[in-house]
């Protein structure tokens, strides 16, 4: 199971594993992700997870110490970011965010 940080990426993930593995977000869709606080049972399907995943757009400070806790490996889907002026554009900037 691959577990992403929050929904839009769980949206698109199957686009990229296909039916090679089940997903899901760890946050709801009204989930604010940027002051998420993963509860126990969150926390718990973390653990089972095969694969987290993270946008790497920075929205996810808490994701960090989720990672160290569970002990698995993860991927970031992007380490750049997109910014209003590139018009749809791949920014090759890094993000500013992202630490």
């Amino acid at each position: 199971m691959f577990l992403t940080t929050f929904t839009v990426l769980a949206d698109i993930s199957p686009n990229v594993v296909g039916n090679h593995l089940r997903g899901e977000s760890i946050t709801t869709p009204d989930a604010e992700i940027h002051g998420y606080v993963p509860t126990p049972r969150r926390i718990a399907t973390a653990t089972e997870a095969d694969l987290p995943v993270e946008s790497g757009l920075g929205l996810e400070a808490w994701f960090a110490q989720l990672v160290e806790s569970v002990d698995v490996p993860h991927v970031v889907a992007s380490d750049r970011w997109s910014h209003p002026h590139h018009r749809g554009r791949r920014c090759r900037t890094p993000n500013p965010m992202s630490g």
